[in-house]
């Protein structure tokens, strides 16, 4: 910030009196706006009340947290209490036939496995008194560019675990075309309403 020096109303009113008695009247015009225009100045180098209030109500922004193939989401009960509720993790993402339960192979009028994709999630209770899995519905598959893809509305191993208790889940997304040319994906997770990270995940075949 550039320093303003500011000729005080006392000082100015020493100096006019000292320039009445032996100096023209030109002299004190020309102090009486030198020192006006640096009280704009100064004005100028200050914020606003209104700006403050502006910065005050502006909702804090929290950056949008990015995981991979085995990183652990802690889920929290508020962000800033942090009791910790709960743990996943997604473990796998493959387009290999194993990966996919017996009837989706055997279904091919459904189910085409060799554009699907398989994400494999683990997950723990730590501190819900409910049981606690995650839902199908709280992911949302991305391609590199951004592009969304189509899920299936169907979950292999959906079960509750209790406190203190660990489980793992497997869900579906269809791909645009062969799996084979899928090495990465993207997962948006959402808890309720709110956005709890993105997955970015390698794929393997």
């Amino acid at each position: 910030m550039k320093k303003i020096k500011l000729v005080s109303p006392l000082l100015l009113a020493i100096i006019l009196v000292g320039c009445a008695s032996g100096e023209s009247s030109k002299e004190v015009e020309k102090l009486k706006q030198e020192n006006a225009e640096l009280k704009k100045e100064l004005k100028k180098e200050q914020p606003s009340n209104d700006s403050k209030e502006n910065k005050k109500k502006e909702p804090k922004k929290e950056d949008n947290l990015v995981f991979k193939n085995n990183e652990e989401v802690m889920l929290y009960d508020n962000y800033v209490n942090k009791n910790e509720l709960a743990t996943l993790k997604i473990t796998e993402v493959s387009t290999a036939q194993s990966s996919f339960p017996e009837f989706m192979s055997t279904l091919t009028d459904e189910f085409d496995i060799g554009k699907m994709i398989a994400v494999t999630i683990e997950y723990k209770n730590l501190g819900l008194e409910q049981g606690f899995v995650p839902s199908v519905f709280e992911f949302q598959g991305f391609d590199v560019d951004g592009n969304a893809l189509e899920r299936q509305n169907r979950q292999e191993g959906n079960d509750a675990v209790s406190k203190g208790r660990a489980s793992k889940t497997k869900i579906f997304f269809n791909l645009p075309s062969e799996g084979s040319n899928y090495n990465e994906i993207e997962i948006d997770y959402v808890s309720g309403s709110n956005k709890i990270g993105t997955f970015k995940l390698d794929v393997t075949h």
